[in-house]
């Protein structure tokens, strides 16, 4: 999944694999939107 990430062009499956993997490390939900601002 990760060299997915790298390869893909996509500005929008890079950023929804980055908010995946920062829930998945354990952020809540309201973390990861702070961090995506």
């Amino acid at each position: 999944m990760e060299n997915a990430l790298k390869r893909d062009l996509r500005p929008a499956v890079r950023q929804r694999y980055a908010t995946i993997r920062l829930l998945h490390l354990g952020y809540k939900p309201a973390q990861v939107a702070e961090i995506k601002r």
